[in-house]
């Protein structure tokens, strides 16, 4: 069972790396974190990590990860930033680190997309009534 977070990975497409040396150098305030690119085998490594903070979109996440997840005690927790850069959606993890990264970013303009209503505190609150094309 996941304890404490202590190391992040945040991936990305090499192309990408410069937006997210802003997020890289702000999670590593407080995480080990590393930035990784990349590459179609790279889900068993980002497995080993805490947490998993992508810059890619959410189905190439999900798709990735889908074999190799196990138990929400010992996954990572897994964190997507939209393209524009505004919003950190907690996928899984959320009362295991993912909440926490997602809010800490909100420091540097990422607003925290936080799914689990009972660690609801600052951030958007999806659930019944979340419709496609709104703003909350």
């Amino acid at each position: 069972m996941r304890v404490d977070l202590t190391s992040i990975a945040v991936l990305c497409f090499e192309k990408d790396k410069e937006k997210l040396s802003e997020v890289v150098a702000h999670l590593s305030k407080r995480w080990n974190t590393k930035l990784v690119f990349y590459d179609r085998k790279i889900w068993e490594t980002l497995m080993r990590f805490d947490c998993i903070v992508a810059y890619l979109a959410s189905g190439i996440v999900i798709r990735g990860i889908s074999e190799f997840l196990r138990s929400k005690w010992i996954d990572p927790a897994v964190i997507v930033i939209d393209k524009p850069m505004k919003h950190a959606v907690v996928l899984l993890g959320g009362h295991h680190g993912g909440n926490e990264v997602a809010q800490h970013l909100s420091q540097i303009g990422i607003e925290a997309v936080i799914t689990t209503a009972m660690e609801f505190g600052e951030g958007v609150a999806v659930g019944i009534g979340f419709r496609k094309n709104t703003t909350a």
